[in-house]
C-alpha cells in the first residue's frame, strides 16, 4: 500500500498498520489471487472493471473476490468490533454484592483471615436477605393466620426444642473446653494469643451464629400457632439483630473476648428450650418449676455479659475497644427491653403470671 498515512486514515478511518494486519489475517483463509483484486478495488476506490483490468481478470471475477473477502471480514469481525453487552441478573447481583461488602469492609476494616471461606461469612448479603425474609414472613404470616385456625405442631415442637437444646449443650461444652485449652483470661482475652484454641473457639462461635438463623423458627411457630401475644418488639428485635451482629462478630472478632456471651447464652438456652420442649407434654408440667426463673436468668445473663465486656475496657488486652463499647450498648438495650417486659407483665398486667416470682 503506497498511499501516505494521512490519506489512508482519511479514506479508511484506520491506520496503514491495521490494514496490513488485516491482510495478513485474511491470507489464512484466502488465496492471494482472491485477495489482491479485492484489495485493489478497496484501495483505489475505483469501479470493479478497472480493478479487474489491473489484475488481468474480468469484472465478474473481481465481484466474486470482493464478496469472498467481505464474507471473511464479517466472519472475523468479532475480533475487531465490540457490540454493547448488558450484564445478566446474576452478574448484576454479583456486582451489587461486591459493592455492598466493599462498603462494609470500608466501615469496619480488614476481616479476620481465619474465617475466610466459611459458610455464609464471605458476604453479608445472605444474612441480610434471610433477616428481611424472616421479617416479611412474620408480618405476612400474621395476616394470613388471622382468620384461620391455629396449628398444633406438637410433634414438630418437641423435635425442634430437643434439637436446639442439644445444639446449645454442645456449644456450651465445646466453648468451655476450647477456652480452657487456650488458657483464656476471664477478664480480657485478645484475638491471637491462644493459637489453635482460638480457631476451635471460632468454629463453635460459627455454630452459635448459625443457631440464630435456626431460632427464627421460634417466631414462625408463634405465627402458625397464633401466639401473637408472644411476638413482641423485644422478641423480633432480639432475633433479627443477633443473627446480623454475629455475622459481624465472626468476620472481625471470631474468638477471644467474644466467647463469654455465647457461653452464658448457650447455658440459658439449654434451660429455655428444654422447658419449651417438655411443656408440650402434659404429664411433665408439674416438674417444670423453673419457668418463673427464666426471665430473671436472662436478665442476669445480660448484666454479667456487660460486666465482662466492660472489664476488658478497664484492663485492656488488645481486644478492639469499639467492639467492646458496641456490645455493651447492645446488651443495655436488651436489659431495658427485658425490664420493660418484666415490669409490664409482673406489676401491671398479670402479677400472678408464671413468669413472675
Amino acid at each position: 500500500m503506497d498511499l501516505p498515512e494521512e490519506q489512508v486514515l482519511h479514506r479508511y478511518r484506520i491506520n496503514k498498520a491495521t490494514i496490513l494486519h488485516l491482510c495478513d489475517e485474511l491470507k489464512e483463509d484466502l488465496e492471494s489471487s482472491t485477495l489482491n483484486p479485492a484489495l485493489s478495488f478497496f484501495v483505489t476506490r475505483s469501479f470493479q472493471t478497472p480493478a479487474g483490468d489491473a489484475c488481468g481478470i474480468s469484472q465478474r471475477s473481481v465481484s466474486n473476490c470482493v464478496s469472498q473477502v467481505t464474507a471473511t471480514l464479517v466472519k472475523r469481525s468479532h475480533k475487531y468490533i465490540c457490540f454493547p453487552t448488558y450484564p445478566t441478573e446474576a452478574e448484576q447481583l454479583e456486582a451489587f454484592d461486591k459493592q455492598l461488602n466493599d462498603f462494609v469492609d470500608y466501615l469496619f476494616g480488614p476481616r479476620d483471615t481465619r474465617v475466610r471461606g466459611w459458610f455464609m461469612l464471605d458476604s453479608c448479603l445472605p444474612t441480610m436477605s434471610l433477616t428481611l425474609l424472616y421479617l416479611l414472613i412474620v408480618w405476612l404470616g400474621t395476616i394470613y393466620m388471622k382468620n384461620r385456625p391455629a396449628y398444633s405442631l406438637k410433634g414438630v415442637l418437641v423435635a425442634y426444642n430437643f434439637s436446639v437444646t442439644m445444639l446449645s449443650l454442645y456449644m456450651l461444652i465445646e466453648l468451655i473446653a476450647s477456652t480452657w485449652e487456650g488458657g483464656y483470661n476471664l477478664q480480657c482475652q485478645n484475638l491471637h494469643s491462644a493459637g489453635e484454641a482460638d480457631t476451635r473457639v471460632a468454629k463453635v462461635l460459627w455454630w452459635y451464629y448459625f443457631s440464630k438463623l435456626i431460632e427464627f423458627l421460634d417466631t414462625i411457630f408463634f405465627v402458625l400457632r397464633k401466639k401473637n401475644n408472644q411476638i413482641t418488639f423485644l422478641h423480633v428485635y432480639h432475633h433479627a439483630s443477633m443473627f446480623n451482629i454475629w455475622w459481624c462478630v465472626l468476620n472481625w472478632i471470631p474468638c477471644g473476648q467474644s466467647f463469654f456471651g455465647p457461653t452464658l447464652n448457650s447455658f440459658i438456652h439449654v434451660l429455655m428450650y428444654s422447658y419449651y420442649g417438655l411443656s408440650t407434654i402434659p404429664s411433665m408440667h408439674k416438674y417444670l418449676w423453673w419457668k418463673k426463673y427464666l426471665t430473671q436468668a436472662q436478665l442476669i445473663q445480660f448484666l454479667l455479659t456487660i460486666t465482662h465486656t466492660l472489664s476488658a475496657a478497664v484492663v485492656s488486652c488488645g481486644f478492639p475497644m469499639g467492639c467492646l463499647m458496641f456490645q455493651s450498648s447492645y446488651m443495655a438495650t436488651l436489659v431495658i427491653l427485658f425490664l420493660n417486659f418484666y415490669v409490664k407483665v409482673c406489676f401491671l398486667v398479670l402479677p400472678s403470671s408464671e413468669y413472675c416470682i
